[in-house]
């Protein structure tokens, strides 16, 4: 089985879970380390932390809400 892995939601700057030391930066994917700690759940929870597919890129979080509006330019240009 692979790790899960975080990086943060679209509205925090930072993380840091004091009771673990666990702790994420911007454009940071890093394994979700074992124990989880209370600060670190909550963020999963509300949103600060988010859970990252292994195999996309640390970007990831920008692709994720684009990819599809991205496809509808490209047809775009072309006219009719």
């Amino acid at each position: 089985m692979s790790e899960r892995k975080v990086s943060l939601g679209p509205k925090a700057s930072s993380f840091s879970d004091k009771a673990t030391g666990f702790t994420v930066l911007p454009g940071e994917v890093k394994p979700l380390t074992t124990p989880v700690g209370g600060q670190t759940q909550k963020a999963l929870q509300a949103g600060g932390l988010v859970y990252v597919d292994s195999a996309a890129p640390s970007a990831s979080g920008a692709k994720s809400g684009g990819s599809s509006s991205g496809d509808a330019k490209k047809p775009s240009p072309g006219g009719k």
